[in-house]
């Protein structure tokens, strides 16, 4: 019995876990997409929380994806709150996916085939179908784990009793609740702490009073890992957490409340319901205190975020406090934010490369040393991100992201060169001229990122710096043609020389990083450089 119930545990959570792998490979990306397109406000982000998580029947990959949106400024805190509550109540799919096709269809033999299938399908198949076999064969994991679990459950009632622990009292349903939460810390799957309860109450191992109070615990324990995971995390790791730790206590004590009302109606509405069906009464139950969390909590979603973001404030500087390290747990999610600063930090290149050039030496050397702090950032933050073969669109924008970042560093190198100002550079006209048509030029480029005109920005950029090249060069024989006749002196001509070999260097730098900008948008293959 005991080989039953703890193998049948064992594939249920297995299934569970091969079933979200598959459906993340098919939908993860464009789910993540409809988080931010319909999440306008909490109540939204409540909606689009609890329909994605329904789907990709993962709470935690819908949490990622929310704080991540969150650090990239593309959602606020309160809007991502909104989507945090709604996963919650998304993850009470599994409770009636386990109750109607679990107990009443009782599909643990009849998905054996499908088992196979989805694994011929892995096994053979190309793209989505592949993904699609792998959740064909989770799904029906699933339902043989359930019939494992109801045949030991059976036996066990001959020999275990809970009249122990009574639920008929506060302090009964309290100590049930406790030993729900604990289950959920041992197995890390509320869906799963449910699935083992519905079987049990399926059993006659305990009654429908009991039920609802191990649930309760269970929805409460999915806080404890995430209260754990806080410990010495980052900023947006621990105000999710911590909003995870209130927002279920909250609910909890919303539930205990809730037990005794709630069968007085059903034995209202539907006397001998809960004898006949208690499964789908538990699972109903589980969704109600959840439901009725969300809508008490959601009017004053803004209140909530700004108690939690005063407890836990930002301190960092740079792009740092943009780039959290729990956003790696989800790198499509990781991809995302960096692709999001990507035209901020465009910007700033050129608003300094203004600067530097209009008055070589005088631009502050902190600006400089700031902006290459963020670039130094990014750069760290993306050669942490690692997409498998399952992410081909996902990598291809990852290898721009690699060349956009290194061409930065490139140009910053040559700001700071540009920088050691030098009375020459300023008296010469010919290169004076030169360094203002490169100062348009930057002007020109960080107006067009500015507006998202990014096919006009990078096409402009490449006819100007062609242009640009061709006007250095003549000026670069002229002065070579100086030193050779002993017109100019050796040192001013080589500081000439530098300099134009830098401009020259800064127009093609921020030419392809214009060029991979655009390719990122249009999402066609990446080029050479």
């Amino acid at each position: 019995m005991f080989i039953n119930t703890l193998g049948g545990l064992g594939l249920f959570l297995l299934g569970m876990i091969i079933m979200t792998a598959g459906i993340r490979e098919i939908a993860g990306s464009a789910l993540r997409g409809y988080l931010v397109r319909f999440t306008r406000t909490p109540l939204t982000g409540a909606i689009t929380g609890t329909c994605v998580t329904a789907i990709l029947q993962s709470s935690s990959a819908t949490t990622v994806a929310a704080v991540g949106f969150v650090a990239a400024g593309i959602l606020g805190f309160s809007q991502a709150l909104g989507i945090i509550f709604g996963a919650n109540l998304g993850t009470t799919i599994t409770g009636w996916m386990v109750a109607l096709l679990g107990f009443k269809l009782k599909l643990g033999e009849i998905v054996l085939p499908l088992i196979l299938l989805g694994a011929v399908l892995r096994l053979f198949g190309k793209g989505r179908l592949a993904s699609g076999g792998y959740a064909l064969a989770g799904f029906s994991l699933i339902f043989v784990g359930i019939g494992f679990m109801q045949d030991g459950m059976f036996e066990l009632r001959e020999t275990f009793s809970f009249e122990a622990l009574p639920a008929d009292s506060l302090g009964g349903r309290i100590r049930l609740l406790f030993v729900g939460l604990i289950f959920t810390i041992i197995t890390q799957s509320s869906s799963a702490g449910v699935a083992t309860t519905m079987t049990a109450l399926n059993a006659s191992l305990i009654n429908f009073d009991q039920a609802m109070a191990l649930v309760i615990g269970m929805d409460l324990g999915t806080t404890v890992t995430a209260a754990i995971a806080t410990i010495g995390a980052n900023l947006e790791a621990r105000r999710t957490g911590f909003s995870h730790v209130v927002y279920n206590l909250f609910t909890a004590c919303g539930a205990l409340l809730l037990i005794t009302p709630y069968i007085h109606v059903w034995h209202l509405l539907s006397p001998g319901g809960l004898a006949t069906s208690p499964e789908i009464g538990l699972v109903l139950f589980h969704s109600t205190f959840n439901l009725v969390g969300i809508i008490l909590v959601i009017p004053f979603a803004r209140q909530f975020a700004n108690f939690i973001v005063r407890l836990f404030p930002d301190n960092r500087r740079g792009m740092a406090k943009y780039f959290d390290s729990a956003l790696l747990k989800d790198p499509v999610t990781a991809l995302a934010v960096v692709q999001k600063y990507i035209p901020k930090e465009i910007t700033t290149l050129c608003n300094n490369g203004m600067l530097v050039l209009q008055q070589p030496g005088k631009t502050k050397t902190d600006n400089l040393d700031n902006l290459s702090r963020e670039v130094e950032d990014m750069v760290d933050f993306v050669e942490l991100i690692h997409l498998d073969s399952g992410h081909k669109e996902e990598w291809i924008q990852l290898v721009y992201c690699i060349h956009i970042m290194d061409h930065m560093g490139r140009f910053l190198d040559r700001l700071f060169q540009l920088n050691k100002g030098d009375e020459i550079l300023v008296k010469d006209d010919g290169l004076k001229l030169l360094r203002q048509e490169y100062t348009a030029l930057f002007r020109d480029v960080s107006m067009l990122t500015k507006d998202n005109k990014w096919q006009a920005a990078a096409s402009s950029c490449q006819e100007t710096t062609e242009q640009l090249a061709i006007r250095g060069k003549e000026l670069r024989d002229e002065y070579i043609r100086k030193i050779s006749e002993g017109v100019c002196e050796i040192p001013e001509g080589t500081l000439v020389l530098d300099h134009l070999r830098y401009l020259k260097r800064m127009g093609h730098h921020i030419s392809r990083i214009l060029y991979y900008s655009e390719l990122m948008l249009l999402r066609e293959e990446p080029g050479t450089d």
